[in-house]
């Protein structure tokens, strides 16, 4: 049902306001949900690390495309390079926040404050962060056998499409107005029954 209601937003809405704000929604979502796998699967090293990374390209639908890319074993720095840092790989981090830069550019409001928003640059700083990263320093484990800088990124990340999503939920999604007082106004005295 959910691969269904996907391929209808996909082929079948029309491209308003609606569409770019549920596109953005299901871009943050897989980000976030890439991220959360390497952290959990790569944070710490656990046993065997081939069946981890087969999981992984599996997991992000991105197997045949490491073969093709690769053509090698498998290996912790390309398979994170995959699906982190490439933006041409249409499951990797790299590409939704490309994604997501393209519809921040397009969100309504006037052009003249377009610079002053945080939308834009809350994706621009996850994107350089994400361009400038050294994917092989994050393969190192420390001497506990975690791979703590590899976390610290993926956090890192994570924290800027959380105050992405939290800016546009206030800035677009939240509709409440000020507060008012329910029941009769004191300072109102047309209100009487006669």
């Amino acid at each position: 049902l959910l691969l269904t209601y996907s391929g209808l937003a996909t082929e079948s809405m029309t491209r308003g306001q609606g569409w770019r704000f549920l596109d953005m929604g299901r871009r943050i979502e897989r980000a976030n949900q890439t991220l959360r796998l390497v952290r959990q699967m790569f944070g710490t090293v656990r046993g065997e690390l081939i069946p981890a990374l087969e999981a992984v390209l599996e997991i992000a639908d991105s197997t045949m495309t490491y073969r093709y890319r690769y053509q090698t074993s498998l290996q912790l720095a390309p398979v994170l390079d995959l699906i982190l840092v490439d933006e041409s790989n249409p499951r990797a981090v790299g590409f939704q926040l490309a994604a997501l830069a393209e519809h921040v550019r397009h969100l309504p409001g006037d052009p003249a404050e377009a610079e002053q928003r945080a939308e834009p640059r809350i994706v621009l700083a996850a994107q350089a962060e994400l361009r400038l990263c050294d994917v092989d320093a994050y393969c190192v484990p420390d001497e506990r056998e975690e791979r703590n800088e590899l976390c610290s990124f993926v956090e890192g990340l994570a924290g800027h499409l959380w105050r992405l999503s939290e800016t546009l939920t206030h800035r677009y999604l939240a509709h409440t107005g000020p507060a008012r007082q329910l029941g009769p106004s004191a300072s109102r005295q047309d209100d009487t029954i006669p």
